[in-house]
C-alpha cells in the first residue's frame, strides 16, 4: 500500500527552510476546520446562486 501523503505533510519533509516550516506549523495549528467548513459552505452557495443567476440571464436573451 502506497502511503499518501498532504501536501502539508510533504512540504515538512521537503528541503524549504525551518523558518518556512514552522510557519506552516503555526498556521496549521491555528485552523479551525468548523469555520473552514462553514465558509466552504457559503463560498460554494454564493457560486451556485451565480450559476443560476447567469443560466436565467442567458434564457432572456
Amino acid at each position: 500500500m502506497i502511503n499518501q501523503k498532504t501536501p502539508y505533510q510533504r512540504l515538512l519533509e521537503s528541503t524549504i527552510p525551518e523558518e518556512n516550516k514552522q510557519k506552516l506549523r503555526d498556521q496549521y495549528a491555528s485552523l479551525n476546520y468548523s469555520d473552514l467548513k462553514r465558509k466552504r459552505e457559503e463560498l460554494l452557495n454564493a457560486f451556485i446562486k451565480l450559476q443560476e443567476k447567469i443560466k436565467l440571464e442567458k434564457r432572456a436573451l
